[in-house]
């Protein structure tokens, strides 16, 4: 099956209005509560861990990305870190998650994530749950580039540069518009000594 691939644009938070996805988000705050709430009550596993001790799948649930950051104009898509430990126990979310509406992405693309997408269709995306490693690299990683861009002013309007810049250049698809990003996200979490 072929998907149309539609543009997308950048939105400042807040805005209340229909977007080109007519995608209205909730305040952060209410938002990430329902889906820690959500995902933090369905991530349960009966199970026993590799380390034979029983416990939640999920060690912790962090909302990350632009959206995750008060003031930076983003894609209005809710971008969800969720870790596990070991990182095989993915696969323990992936019955809850699809429980919750989320189907796997797994060709996403991304080392050491594994992407789970909400929203209309595979192309129209309005959340996106990235498995990962508890205290891995991508965990401190985007975590602190978070925590970063919520301090610094200076540093959030140079992403906000780059953001509109790269929409500019790749106004459709978002593997094109993620590349070229990198080299700026990948140069600001090696200025955050991890």
């Amino acid at each position: 099956m072929t998907h149309a691939v539609r543009s997308f644009a950048l939105y400042d938070q807040g805005t209340r209005g229909g977007s080109v996805r007519d995608v209205r988000l909730k305040t952060r705050r209410e938002h990430t509560g329902r889906l820690r709430s959500a995902l933090g009550n369905r991530l349960r596993c009966g199970a026993r861990s590799d380390r034979g001790s029983p416990g939640k799948t999920a060690k912790s649930i962090e909302h990350y990305g632009s959206t995750a950051v008060v003031g930076m104009r983003a894609k209005p898509i809710i971008d969800i870190l969720v870790a596990v430990c070991p990182l095989s126990d993915w696969k323990l979310c992936c019955e809850p998650l699809i429980k919750l509406g989320y189907d796997y992405a797994e060709h996403a693309g991304v080392p050491g994530h594994y992407i789970f997408g909400k929203g209309r269709d595979a192309t129209e995306r309005t959340h996106l749950v990235h498995v990962v490693e508890y205290e891995g690299e991508s965990w401190r990683s985007n975590l602190a580039l978070r925590d970063a861009l919520r301090r610094d002013a200076t540093l959030r309007q140079a992403y906000v540069e780059v953001k509109e810049a790269a929409i500019a250049e790749a106004p459709v698809g978002r593997a094109r518009y993620n590349d070229l990003k990198r080299d700026f996200i990948d140069a600001a979490k090696a200025t955050l000594n991890l």
